[in-house]
């Protein structure tokens, strides 16, 4: 009999994979957690001993438009495949889970070779249609799967394994083609003048091809990316780094040289610094019709694509291994939504310090002298320490790097937040350089710079220390509602103890909505598109945005307090005279339509109140707003099936 994994059986189930021959992270939990546009479940069948002896994990995911899912099985099932009972039993509970979650297919791809025959044959007694003209993983996204045998491989055979393999490319250097390249290798001319020949060679597409034979991975800057060849895609893939960092402009230089592309950056860290004065921008938005999601000033490239790409899957890397706990909670409840998974620990049994610094005045702008007084005071005590000091400002960063030359301070460097972006040191003390003179004009950019704020705070890895006026702090916050570094020394003083207000961001990955109005007037756009080349019989219609459920039915049979406060998110009428009637429904549905229980009950009311009207309802996933042929084909079959 099989039984459903569920909070209590989870880890019994992650130990069953970890021991078992054909135990894979694919069937794991975990793996789960990089799919979100996914719903995870597994069945599992116990021995007469009462420990599981299978198992098959199956992931499923709603197909938009025919309202059924596709339910998968990746490297599944977990079990002696040569045990026809136990896999009877582990089907019979996938079939129930499939008709529980209304999937109209179940695929699953256990790790058995093509060969197989007898295999194959059991599958089919079962009702299983075999993928003919695969070899092994080969017919499984074969680009991407990749298995080396390392079973009773010592580290130094692994390692030799790889060294011959590397080897052998740099083998065929020693090819006739290859003469030119090797020449500027060997040449007699200095390093200078070798490189302008080699960028000079790579310039060339034949040469890039030649050299990508040896070395498939290439690293370069976004601006150094325009010597590789010509600007199309000659890589299978672009990983940019730093993305959040990156302006357009300089991005696209290696995006056009990729099939593929993958950002990795951090919308909620500093965006690139962009020296093209505002005013022109303006002019050229406008000259140009640039949307605001294009906002070149605004926007990096990975908050340009936030913006503008519904389609691709966004992924946050959740396991904070950094800093201490209690650092790194504070933009955890801030920035991070909670999100993050603190898997560090505590090494300094004061992680979090706060020094007031009274008195500190100062003629000149933007400094403080007695912070720089106290930062000279810390590194002579603690010389054993690497230790990194931030400050908004460049004149206060000039005075503490001017005091640590004379000091011959080696085990500590300055620098404003973009210094240190990427960086970490064992202490960060953070000068804020507030004091009397510091005006609430530059105070108000600096509270709520959460990307400054956020960068700065989580570089240390065991201390946090903060300077400041408390008094100059205090005048500044004036009771301000909306102030991160009043919040911040708030919980440095406090030790980690005092409220944190959230603060919101425009991420999927984060849990937000993953799509703006930016995105539902493209989908409208499509749709109206759409809709002029879908109807059959040439008639026309129109479609309205938001249209309260209550206008669109006469009379309400069920579901009172949605009919009279719901809305739907598009209505499509059709021209009958001089009425409009409402034929079609069409609801965009984000990553909370499945997540949240609220709005999961929500939508099972405006399904009622369609079934009870026989009105069409037809859900969208939003990813494929943007998908003009994809929108095109739902309707189309819609009006013949009604037609």
């Amino acid at each position: 009999m099989y039984e459903l994994i569920n909070d209590k059986t989870l880890a019994e189930y992650e130990a069953f994979l970890q021991q078992h021959p054909k135990g894979h992270f694919a069937q794991s939990s975990l793996w789960a957690k990089q799919k979100p546009m996914w719903a995870w479940n597994a069945v599992a069948v116990r021995g007469e001993d009462g420990k599981i002896k299978g198992s098959l994990a199956l992931m499923s995911r709603k197909v938009p438009g025919i309202g059924r899912t596709l339910m998968y099985g990746c490297r599944g099932p977990v079990c002696d495949l040569r045990d026809r009972e136990t896999f009877a039993e582990l089907l019979e509970g996938a079939k129930a889970l499939a008709k529980q979650q209304k999937a109209y297919v179940i695929k699953i791809d256990p790790d058995v070779p093509s060969s197989d025959t007898a295999f194959a044959e059991m599958m089919r007694s079962f009702g299983f249609r075999c993928k003919e003209g695969g070899k092994n993983f080969e017919a499984i996204q074969p680009r991407y799967v990749f298995r080396l045998n390392v079973e009773g491989k010592t580290e130094d055979e692994l390692l030799r394994y790889l060294y011959y393999t590397s080897a052998r490319c740099i083998r065929r250097l020693e090819e006739p083609k290859y003469n030119d390249l090797m020449s500027i290798v060997h040449s007699p001319d200095t390093d200078k003048e070798r490189v302008t020949q080699f960028n000079k060679y790579i310039s060339e597409p034949e040469n890039l091809k030649k050299l990508l034979r040896v070395f498939p991975i290439v690293a370069t800057t976004c601006i150094s990316a325009h010597r590789l060849g010509d600007p199309e895609p000659s890589f299978d893939m672009v990983i940019m780094d730093e993305a959040s960092q990156c302006s357009t402009a300089m991005s696209l230089v290696p995006i056009l040289r990729g099939a593929s592309l993958m950002l990795v950056g951090d919308p909620q860290q500093l965006s690139p610094v962009i020296l093209l004065d505002p005013a022109d921008n303006k002019a050229l938005r406008r000259k140009y019709s640039v949307t605001e999601e294009y906002d070149y000033i605004e926007n990096s490239i990975y908050k340009c694509f936030l913006a503008c790409d519904a389609v691709s899957d966004e992924t946050l890397l959740s396991y904070h291994y950094r800093c201490s706990p209690k650092i790194i909670e504070f933009n955890n409840r801030k920035y991070y939504n909670h999100k993050l998974h603190i898997a560090s620990r505590e090494t300094d049994p004061t992680p979090l310090v706060y020094v007031d610094v009274p008195n500190d005045t100062t003629d000149e702008k933007n400094t403080a002298p007695q912070e720089v007084r106290r930062i000279d005071a810390y590194l002579s005590r603690h010389p054993d320490k690497q230790v990194g000091i931030i400050t908004p400002f460049a004149r206060q960063r000039a005075a503490i790097e001017a005091m640590l030359r004379a000091n011959h301070y080696d085990n500590a460097s300055c620098g404003t937040v973009h210094a240190f972006q990427g960086d970490e040191k064992d202490v960060v003390i953070f000068s804020l350089a507030l004091t009397d003179q510091t005006r609430e004009k530059t105070y108000a950019w600096l509270k709520t710079n959460k990307e400054l704020i956020n960068v700065a705070t989580s570089r240390a890895r065991e201390q946090l220390v903060i300077l400041s006026n408390q008094a100059a702090l205090d005048r500044l916050h004036a009771d301000s509602t909306d102030d991160d570094i009043y919040e911040l020394v708030q919980y440095v003083r406090k030790n980690g103890q005092s409220e944190v207000t959230e603060k919101p961001a425009a991420s999927r990955a984060l849990g937000i909505k993953p799509y703006s109005t930016k995105t539902e007037d493209a989908f409208l756009e499509n749709l109206n598109h759409a809709l002029d080349n879908a109807f059959l019989d040439g008639s026309r219609c129109t479609v309205r945005k938001e249209v309260p459920i209550a206008q669109v039915f006469e009379d309400n049979p069920g579901c009172a307090d949605l009919f009279y406060t719901g809305r739907f998110d598009f209505v499509v009428y059709q021209r009958e005279g001089r009425r409009l009637m409402p034929i079609l429904a069409i609801e965009l549905d984000g990553r909370e339509h499945r997540d949240d229980p609220a709005v999961r009950r929500r939508d099972r009311k405006k399904d009622q109140i369609c079934r009870e009207h026989g009105f069409e309802l037809i859900r969208v996933e939003n990813s494929y707003a943007r998908r003009y042929n994809y929108i095109k084909s739902i309707l189309i079959n819609y009006f013949r099936k009604v037609s």
